[in-house]
């Protein structure tokens, strides 16, 4: 079961447990109201826990203050593996009666004498507990005024034709719009003439399927990225030489910074810069490297004066300075940061004063000339502020804009020529697929416009998104229902979203890579339902078309790794593998072969 999890606050005591992922999983038939409930339990905040506990599970009606609702469930004791503990709640059915309804924990160790810790925020019900109210709704609860909107007939069981010719529909329910006739005379002689018109273009449209559209000379040559091009074949054309699709290429070892995961890494024109992140559970770092690959090697970047070590933090290039800013220390949420000059390899500090609350897990663009960040979460819950970064300046100003997407963690954002569009992530009341618009006037944030939601992809997080010029592309992830191998993009000229094809897509997965080259989306490694994976592959929105990566070499299964885009060349790095850190840089030029065709 995948689900997404985020740090919340820290709580000290006897053995300073903190809870750090909830996920609701599984509800048993009605009328029995038993479901199964999974969290993980950290030892002070940070190291999972391997122990016994005493645990003491409430319901309320608020997320705080207001009234409790159920029985005090005391289960003891409740063993966790790496901090994971699985329990079976039963408060009965008359508890999820369609209200909202929040669960409040209290924990001890196990047979302690010492009071229970009331672990914050109490966490909210949603989807399955609830579903037990659904499927117990008496009969003749739901009145026609609760029913509006159009009922599909894919809704409908068992609807067929016999059951909607018979009978008279009330003029009173057919809307003016709708024209009123016994008479289908008109409309048949229309609909005949169509089918002849029909009927003449398909025969057109055969005449000229399965022929090149030039002509096929004796000695001509022709090229194809396609092994067996049946339009070249059917035209007498054979394959005669192959040039093989470009190989992996590792990267140097030597001065590589050490193996890591949720490191931020940016491309300055030059070369990659890494930094920060994990190295080992519960370390993190302050340090990390610059790679030239024209010359393939590394350079150890300066930690004089260098932010605090961090992970969840934002990383960008400016031009001529990367600025780091935010993140988790491993105790704190950090609103601190620093700009690196990869010159002069030197620190300065991003300033605090006027700087948005302390966050990780938010979303930072470069708008050409400031750095907007926005979102995230810290010790109070999920975000829906933001503020702006004049690096030249040193200075902040905060974004107090009128109706602005809900607070959400783990988003995806773009910059779209003008404006900045984020979209997906998790927020208070779980998985999100709503996004908005902030439009900018002269440079200035101006206003915030909700993104439509019409043919938009489902809710998600550890998705990925890339601007290709003109739309925004969403995809993969994952949800509480597990792993997506979906996505959609978005055109913000006319708000609309229009679904990408799924032949020959990769397979579903999450916390994987993706790149714009210019004319491909290029997605690589992530966590799919057998694990980590090294697979991948490029789409075409103009011909909406994915072909599948299989250049040959060694790519390294990965997932949670970082990648970038030279110009030329897909450049990654870090990441994971069946809990394993890696460093492992490596290059793909995502070239596909080319099978070269002559007529004998």
């Amino acid at each position: 079961m995948k689900h997404f999890s985020f740090p919340l606050k820290q709580y000290t005591g006897l053995r300073g447990v903190a809870l750090l992922a909830l996920c609701l999983i599984m509800v048993s038939s009605v009328p029995a109201s038993p479901f199964t409930y999974q969290g993980r339990l950290r030892d002070g905040g940070v190291v999972p826990s391997t122990s016994q506990y005493d645990i003491l599970f409430e319901v309320w009606d608020a997320d705080a203050a207001g009234g409790k609702v159920s029985p005090v469930l005391n289960l003891a004791p409740v063993t966790t593996t790496n901090g994971v503990f699985t329990v079976i709640l039963d408060f009965g059915p008359a508890v999820f009666n369609g209200a909202a309804r929040w669960l409040q924990i209290s924990v001890r160790a196990n047979g302690s004498e010492q009071p229970y810790e009331v672990l914050s925020p109490r966490q909210a019900v949603t989807f399955t507990p609830q579903a037990i109210y659904a499927l117990t709704v008496a009969d003749g609860a739901v009145t026609p005024a609760k029913i509006s909107g159009v009922l599909k007939t894919e809704n409908i069981p068992s609807l067929d034709a016999g059951k909607i010719t018979s009978g008279i529909l009330a003029d009173s329910l057919i809307s003016g719009a709708i024209a009123r006739s016994t008479d289908v005379s008109a409309a048949t002689s229309e609909i005949v003439a169509l089918k002849a018109q029909i009927t003449v273009l398909s025969a057109a449209v055969a005449a000229i399927s399965g022929t090149p559209e030039v002509t096929v000379l004796s000695g001509s040559t022709f090229v194809s990225a396609d092994a067996a091009d049946a339009t070249l074949l059917a035209s007498g054309l054979r394959n005669v030489v192959t040039i093989a699709s470009p190989a992996w290429v590792n990267g140097a070892a030597s001065d590589q910074p050490s193996a890591r995961v949720g490191q931020s890494v940016v491309w300055t024109g030059q070369g990659m810069v890494v930094w920060g992140g994990t190295v080992a559970a519960g370390v993190y770092s302050s340090s990390g490297g610059a790679y030239r690959p024209d010359i393939n090697a590394w350079t150890r970047v300066s930690t004089v004066s260098a932010p605090d070590a961090r992970i969840g933090h934002s990383a960008l290039w400016t031009g001529s300075r990367m600025i780091v800013w935010g993140g988790f220390s491993g105790t704190q949420y950090l609103n601190s940061g620093g700009q690196f000059s990869v010159a002069n390899q030197t620190w300065s500090p991003v300033a605090q004063t006027g700087a948005p609350e302390a966050r990780d897990s938010h979303v930072a663009i470069w708008t050409g000339s400031r750095m907007l960040v926005w979102g995230g979460l810290n010790f109070e819950g999920m975000l829906s502020d933001g503020g702006i970064y004049d690096p030249e300046n040193n200075n902040w100003t905060t974004i107090s804009l009128a109706n602005p997407p809900a607070a959400r963690a783990g988003a995806s954002a773009v910059w779209a020529t003008d404006r900045l569009l984020v979209w997906g992530g998790v927020g208070n009341e779980g998985f999100l697929n709503s996004g908005a618009q902030l439009r900018f006037t002269d440079g200035v944030p101006s206003a915030w416009q909700a993104n439509s939601l019409v043919n938009a992809p489902t809710v998600r997080s550890k998705h990925t998104a890339v601007w290709t010029g003109s739309k925004m592309i969403i995809w993969g992830g994952l949800t509480l229902a597990g792993l997506l191998g979906d996505g959609a993009s978005y055109d913000p000229a006319t708000d609309s979203w229009t679904s990408l094809s799924s032949t020959n897509a990769p397979t579903a997965r999450s916390s994987h890579a993706a790149v714009w080259t210019g004319s491909e989306m290029i997605v690589l490694g992530g966590e799919t339902a057998t694990g980590a994976t090294a697979t991948g592959g490029a789409y075409d929105p103009v011909l909406n078309k994915w072909r599948v990566l299989s250049n040959p070499g060694s790519p390294v299964a990965r997932t949670e790794a970082s990648a970038i885009w030279t110009g030329t060349e897909v450049v990654t790095f870090g990441g994971r593998n069946s809990g394993a850190y890696l460093s492992s840089l490596q290059r793909l030029t995502p070239q596909p072969a080319w099978y070269f065709y002559r007529k004998p």
